[in-house]
């Protein structure tokens, strides 16, 4: 797996905007989604309609941005598709809309719902994930970055187990970038800008001076992460399909030159061996066709190359901290134990599993506690990897009452 340059900045993605029919004018509460691994934020568009125009949150959401993550749909593409990268985006993200709901409400005292929620699928869990972990531990990392460019590189990175020193620069370098972007000192903890209360992480408090300088609408209040964990690795995107990284590679053999209709999709991607009908549909939707004149072949929307040859980098690598703090434990040895040891994230967060997904894994979802010390799970009935598309409704409504709980309170 490539590594990438830890100077990346984030990138500002394309998103979609759903809202109810009738939205109360005083509810500022948003939500934030994003994708799986080959999907765009189209993927979200019927859930989304279901959630803003739910009972339980049609008074109470602004509206819901569907993302496209970096190198899909029409967001811009990187060479860099690490995890870190992926959070990275996410913050900026949250950070713009914070400036847009501050320029929209001008009395902030005088909204009815203020909190802002992530929802992440697959890959885009994942980024949510990795965001979560790495804020609720950014005092130390940001610290590790600092002392690591003191030292000429030569920090040890014993202290945090099993990740990889490589992994965490760039996790601290993609906060930094973040910090960059908007004014922030490298290395002061922003938890309070990005959440909405101060148990969100248990890191030390975010300088008084930024967090009155940006408005409190828009902070995170909680996350729903869909049909993944922090733990399991990724073998298939899609329940029905061959193993992803396979489908990738034959997704590189697609002879764009040949494809002029949308059936001539289906009959490249059948040749290159993309066997599952519902995989390629799903497929298509990557795919852009040329003129009408022939004069330029198909393209590929997202950006093939870089989640290929880099297929997995959107792991959260920081789990490897915790999983060496249980270890250690385990063996009963201080020497072999991560100093500091890792927090887990405060926040609310709901997991949402299909019955009947390859990811709904006891084993992996036992885990869940290590990293979230406030999550509820929840499995919705005969449904496979797409929850929200398979059985709309139910998740829906599966969800629709935790996000109600979390941003009805003004705090």
């Amino acid at each position: 797996m490539q590594q990438r340059g830890a100077t990346v900045r984030p990138v500002n993605l394309a998103k979609k905007v759903f809202s109810a029919k009738t939205v109360c004018p005083t509810a500022a509460s948003q939500l934030y989604v994003a994708h799986g691994l080959l999907g765009n934020s189209g993927n979200w568009a019927t859930a989304l309609h279901h959630l803003v125009e739910h009972p339980a949150l049609r008074d109470k959401l602004r509206r819901a941005i569907a993302l496209d993550m970096r190198n899909h749909g029409n967001s811009p593409h990187s060479s860099d598709h690490t995890n870190a990268a992926l959070a990275s985006d996410l913050e900026a993200l949250v950070l713009r809309e914070q400036q847009e709901l501050k320029r929209t409400f001008h009395d902030p005292s005088s909204c009815t719902t203020r909190h802002a929620i992530l929802i992440g699928h697959s890959m885009g869990g994942l980024a949510v994930i990795g965001t979560l972990l790495r804020r609720a531990n950014e005092d130390y990392l940001l610290t590790s970055w600092a002392d690591h460019c003191d030292d000429g590189g030569t920090t040890s990175s014993s202290s945090y187990g099993a990740w990889p020193a490589e992994h965490r620069r760039q996790c601290a370098a993609g906060m930094r970038a973040v910090h960059e972007e908007f004014d922030f000192a490298s290395s002061q903890p922003i938890s309070k800008v990005l959440f909405s209360n101060c148990d969100a992480s248990s890191s030390p408090s975010t300088d008084s001076g930024i967090a009155s300088r940006i408005s409190p609408l828009g902070r995170i209040a909680g996350a729903v992460i869909v049909d993944i964990t922090p733990t399991m690795r990724p073998l298939a995107e899609y329940s029905g399909s061959d193993n992803i990284k396979e489908t990738l590679e034959r997704m590189t053999r697609v002879r764009l030159d040949a494809i002029h209709s949308y059936e001539e999709v289906t009959a490249e991607l059948i040749r290159v061996g993309i066997a599952d009908q519902a995989m390629r549909n799903f497929l298509t939707t990557n795919i852009v066709l040329g003129p009408k004149d022939m004069s330029k072949p198909a393209q590929w929307k997202c950006n093939l190359p870089v989640l290929a040859s880099d297929y997995g980098s959107f792991l959260p690598s920081i789990t490897s901290w915790f999983t060496s703090s249980v270890a250690a434990g385990v063996q009963a040895s201080s020497a072999t134990a991560p100093q500091p040891p890792p927090r887990p994230c405060t926040l609310p967060v709901m997991f949402v599993f299909g019955s009947k997904s390859p990811y709904n894994d006891l084993n992996y979802r036992q885990q869940i506690s290590r990293f979230f010390s406030n999550a509820t799970q929840v499995v919705v009935d005969g449904a496979g990897h797409f929850v929200h598309y398979e059985k709309t409704k139910e998740f829906a409504n599966a969800v629709a009452p935790f996000i109600a709980s979390l941003i009805s309170g003004v705090k």
